[in-house]
């Protein structure tokens, strides 16, 4: 049994593509969202709404969905973020049909891994000698993508050990090492010779890009303008200036979602797919 654990704090429309990506590969999604923002400001759950969309209504019956409340005493934004983590991993066991030998996929909503690279992770697992000598988990590699589904960090390489989500481990590796600790760590494995995934990260326009910056741990990122922001997002240029960006030759390398409907996905493509 896999069971994708996440927290939800914004990015409703990349949750529909990792919902989507990962039909077949996973049983169980279990998203967990907080009572207030990072910074400690009220907020109300997204999926409960969500769930009543037609385009979410599949995927009901898998999502498993816990609301949390950060505990007092915690200061910092990233102190609530750590805390989310563990707790994330912590509730995995809630979930029904979790049991011994269950493996969970862990990272952020938007660090959606290629369907191929869990398979791996997995095969290479089976092929360990001996289970308790192997990896605490696999690093799944992404591709991180800025602004539009289209537009990415330029090069293969680029930013490839910053992200070290998302991640493939077992329950009792996540319950004994903690969310946080399991993300920071340098215990995860890469798996080599598969698809990258997508980091799918401010993405859905300027008021989606907005309600992230003020929603995210990040809070050193609230400090951009609105038309700063939309100024770097005009000039596909990376909100932090640390790598060109590129738009992408072919949707072929988009999720499968992505290809069999661009369309529905039209206002998060900088490009004119959608009438190709």
């Amino acid at each position: 049994m896999i069971v994708d654990a996440f927290p939800l704090a914004y990015g409703p429309e990349v949750l529909l593509i990792r919902l989507r990506e990962l039909v077949g590969m996973v049983d169980r999604h279990l998203v967990v969202e907080a009572s207030s923002t990072f910074s400690g400001h009220p907020r109300e759950p997204l999926w409960p709404t969500l769930a009543d969309r037609p385009e979410f209504a599949p995927f009901v019956g898998k999502v498993e969905h816990r609301v949390v409340n950060f505990p007092r005493g915690l200061g910092r934004a990233w102190d609530r973020d750590d805390w989310i983590r563990d707790e994330t991993l912590s509730l995995v066991r809630t979930v029904p049909g979790v049991g011994r030998g269950t493996t969970v996929l862990f990272g952020d909503h938007d660090e959606i891994p290629h369907p191929a690279q869990i398979r791996a992770a997995v095969r290479a697992w089976r092929e360990v000698d001996d289970p308790d000598s192997g990896p605490e988990a696999w690093r799944l590699f992404t591709r991180y993508h800025e602004w539009y589904l289209d537009v990415r960090a330029k090069g293969s390489g680029a930013y490839r050990w910053e992200f070290r989500q998302p991640l493939l481990t077992t329950l009792e590796s996540a319950l004994h090492t903690g969310g946080a600790n399991l993300r920071t760590g340098q215990r995860a494995t890469p798996v080599e010779g598969a698809p990258w995934g997508w980091h799918l990260t401010l993405q859905g326009g300027l008021d989606a890009v907005m309600d992230k910056l003020r929603a995210t741990a990040h809070t050193e990122l609230q400090r951009f303008s609105r038309d700063e922001v939309e100024r770097r997002m005009v000039g596909h240029l990376d909100l932090l200036d640390r790598c060109p960006l590129e738009r992408v030759a072919s949707l072929d390398a988009m999720p499968r979602c992505v290809i069999a409907d661009p369309g529905h996905f039209a206002d998060m493509l900088y490009g004119d797919w959608a009438q190709r």
